[in-house]
């Protein structure tokens, strides 16, 4: 058989040139094959079984064609990646998939899911640890969320395990704290990834003596006041440890713990706004950004401004960024370039090309 006659196979089956079994495929021409009965003999041969794992439904017919097949293979590598970061090295995982059915419109809506889970389960999880002494995995929230006999099972756990507790104060503000560390342990990390914070920045928080954060959460609970009554609900007070620590973890000053006055401030004025507000992670990974449209009015603008713009309404820093977000929306409309400006949630948002 030409070399050519094997060329017009590939390019009729393209996948064919991956399998390696081109003398195969040149003696089942010779032997008068062609088309569909030479797939078929192709169908049986080992390399196609193990390239197209999970094709064949139990009955033997054909989930997709192999083109289909490869098509939805590389949909999943490519939204595990976009929302994993991680490359597919495991042939069994999209077999799974496949095996499965799962669409890749289906499994985006899984991705979308088990990310929000993965950025905004952390209540949930402080939750069931601090009352508790449950600790849940990411693929735990993801079934807590999706999975309704699941969910029932945590719940009645939870139950159990709370009621069964003598939880102390003493325990209850220990526990408290350690899931705020280990929350801005998971948003350095995060934050590592794209860039913003580093490695010495992890390090420093991982290695806080375990005292001083254990005062630093005791004090955003009660304000300074154990007998006030003015405490904060665990969901505000992560937040509040979150926002005192990563707040100065993510710069380039490096780390280091606010001092009471700082934390009373983030208690008083920010809380309020907790739901509101991203994690501060949002100034850090637009830094160059907000830098950039305060010097072109002839302002500096870095972490403190910031604080004091998004946690505290200091009237000042929020004019300077109301200031810098109106004349880039007249950049943009004069240029018909990008317009960035502020959300109701103080997130720098681009939000597309201005009209001239």
């Amino acid at each position: 058989m030409p070399v050519n006659a094997l060329d017009k196979v590939y390019a009729a089956f393209p996948w064919l040139r991956d399998l390696g079994i081109g003398n195969e495929i040149v003696g089942w021409v010779q032997d008068g094959y062609t088309d569909d009965a030479l797939i078929g003999l192709v169908r049986q041969t080992t390399q196609w079984s193990t390239m197209f794992a999970g094709i064949k439904r139990p009955d033997g017919t054909l989930r997709f064609n192999e083109g289909q097949y490869l098509n939805v293979k590389d949909a999943y590598s490519t939204l595990i990646f976009n929302y994993t970061g991680k490359r597919v090295t495991s042939a069994a995982q999209i077999q799974g998939l496949i095996e499965n059915e799962v669409s890749p419109d289906e499994m985006e809506k899984r991705l979308q899911v088990y990310d929000t889970i993965k950025r905004d389960g952390g209540s949930v999880r402080s939750a069931f640890y601090v009352y508790a002494g449950m600790r849940l995995s990411d693929d735990d929230l993801y079934e807590y969320a999706v999975d309704p006999t699941k969910k029932s099972q945590l719940d009645a756990q939870y139950t159990q395990q709370s009621s069964a507790t003598n939880l102390t104060y003493d325990m209850w503000i220990t526990r408290a704290t350690e899931v705020g560390l280990q929350n801005v342990t998971d948003q350095l990390l995060a934050l590592r990834d794209q860039g913003v914070a580093t490695d010495e920045a992890i390090r420093r928080v991982q290695s806080i003596n375990p005292d001083a954060a254990r005062q630093m959460t005791d004090l955003l609970y009660h304000g300074g006041d154990p007998s006030g009554g003015n405490f904060l609900p665990l969901n505000d007070l992560m937040r509040a440890f979150e926002y005192a620590l990563i707040g100065s973890a993510a710069t380039e000053q490096g780390f280091a713990l606010p001092d009471a006055q700082r934390i009373e401030a983030f208690r008083k004025a920010g809380i309020d706004r907790a739901k509101a507000l991203d994690v501060y992670g949002s100034f850090s990974s637009q830094l160059g950004k907000i830098q950039g449209m305060t010097s072109r009015i002839g302002q500096q603008f870095g972490q403190a401004e910031w604080e004091n713009a998004q946690f505290l309404r200091s009237g000042a820093e929020m004019a300077v960024l109301g200031q810098a977000a109106a004349q880039e929306a007249a950049f943009g409309k004069a240029n018909n370039s990008g317009e960035f400006g502020f959300d109701a949630a103080g997130r720098l948002r681009q939000r597309g090309l201005a009209l001239t």
